[in-house]
């Protein structure tokens, strides 16, 4: 008999935005059966991500996916920038007979003071905040083979075909210091200093487009909302049932699926900080343990345990040269040796048969991922291990599933097409280092 939950939905390697990078969210049904010797399913599945904006930190605190690029435009890291600008904060905080004082209402909030509690100029400066707000969306169409070899083996095959784009809100908020000190101490003067003046009048313009031009000046493309579309990762897989037992309530199953992921989808190019992956970059294999068993008339409970590992590869990468470099120029790009860190996965979920044709499932999953390592030939190792920081997380995300099967209809020749429909929901519940997307899945399968 041809089982109504025998899918391989668990093939579907739903990616989605992660700091300019794509992180997988897979979509596992806990399903230990196989298809019998000689029948196949077809199946069309569709997925769609909610607007995605936040991700999660290693503390597990929720932030915007686009907070590398959140810049305080402050002093400090004015001195990191440029040379010139650098000067410029010496100079001012040399002025140790002024301070900047939030509260003032005269002359702008520069002050003759020696209250030490007061930030000296310097340190004060700021254009206030640039701020990059994003949501990304992203939808997949994948189209899945799966065929019956023997009564304990099945094989399948995936290809997604993945759209997806990004908007984007750019602006500069927050107090200008720089205008303030422009305004109430640095127009006065000139002479010597008159190119120090220019700098902090300069520093006072900031917008949106200054950041632009910094972009284009270092070799990269401008900011702007993104769309793009093109294959993924086509994936390829094998379904084992090594154990089947009757119980009193019906069976216990256990079988062992193995899965292999040929990077076919494109990746971003490293000059397009808006662009985004349509795969991993890496040859990825997978090993997945699945249990069922039934424990009432209508509900079996499932569990899996999932390993996740990837080889080595090789991409372009922008590569700082030192910490707090969020923007590496063009002469930092070369090849980079990336090794995506190992995933682990374990699930537990119940499905309940409403009637012949409906079930009711739900999954709570628990993933962990180790730290990416990265290596090149052209920066100090502590460069390439940069790169590193935040890719090792771990997550807990529930799914629920509304299931409608027609394969019983069909046994008793009260329907013409042995079928299903599944529509499935994925809600994330808590993470660390982990993008927070919530999405939904449809599927229609025809059996034959």
């Amino acid at each position: 008999m041809v089982s109504a939950r025998a899918s391989f939905s668990s093939l579907l390697p739903f990616l989605l935005l992660s700091a300019g990078t794509l992180s997988s969210l897979p979509s596992e049904a806990a399903e230990a059966r196989v298809l019998p010797p000689g029948r196949s399913k077809f199946a069309l599945i569709w997925g769609q991500s909610a607007g995605i904006s936040e991700t999660t930190t290693s503390s597990g605190e929720r932030v915007s996916i686009m907070s590398p690029y959140q810049l305080e435009l402050s002093g400090q890291n004015f001195r990191r920038a440029e040379p010139q600008l650098s000067q410029l904060v010496q100079w001012l905080n040399n002025q140790s007979n002024y301070r900047y004082d939030v509260t003032s209402t005269s002359n702008h909030g520069v002050v003759l003071s020696n209250d030490e509690q007061l930030p000296l100029l310097g340190d004060a400066l700021s254009r206030g905040s640039l701020g990059i707000d994003a949501e990304a969306r992203r939808s997949a169409w994948v189209f899945s083979f799966q065929h019956g070899i023997t009564p304990r083996w099945s094989a399948a095959i995936a290809v997604p075909v993945i759209r997806q784009s990004v908007r984007f809100r750019p602006e500069i908020g927050g107090r200008n210091t720089a205008l303030d000190i422009y305004e109430g101490f640095a127009a006065g003067n000139a002479g010597g200093v008159q190119n120090l003046v220019d700098g902090l009048q300069l520093l006072s313009s900031i917008n949106t487009e200054t950041f632009q031009q910094i972009l284009e000046a270092r070799g990269y493309e401008r900011f702007g909302d993104y769309e793009g579309s093109g294959m993924g990762d086509l994936i390829l897989g094998s379904r084992y049932l090594y154990s089947e037992n009757s119980t009193r309530h019906g069976a216990l199953l256990t079988s062992v699926q193995a899965q292999v992921t040929a990077p076919t989808g494109r990746l971003a190019r490293a000059n397009r900080l808006t662009e985004m992956d349509f795969g991993t970059g890496a040859w990825t294999a997978q090993l997945i343990h699945v249990t069922n068993a039934a424990v009432l008339e209508r509900v079996i409970l499932s569990h899996q345990l999932a390993y996740t590992a990837k080889l080595p590869f090789s991409r372009m990468r922008r590569v700082p040269r030192q910490a707090g470099d969020f923007l590496p120029d063009a002469s930092t790009e070369e090849p980079v040796l990336s090794r995506l860190g190992d995933q682990w996965m374990t699930s537990a979920g119940a499905l309940f048969r409403i009637n012949p044709t409906v079930t009711l499932e739900s999954q709570v999953f628990w993933a962990w991922k180790a730290r990416d390592r990265f290596s090149g030939a052209l920066q100090s190792a502590a460069s390439y291990e940069s790169l590193g920081e935040g890719t090792a997380s771990r997550s807990c995300y529930a799914q629920f599933s509304l299931a409608a099967s027609s394969v019983s209809a069909f046994l008793r020749d009260h329907f013409a097409v042995p079928g299903d429909a599944t529509f499935t929901w994925n809600q994330p519940i808590s993470g660390r280092n982990q993008i927070l997307a919530p999405y939904g899945m449809a599927e229609l399968a025809l059996y034959f």
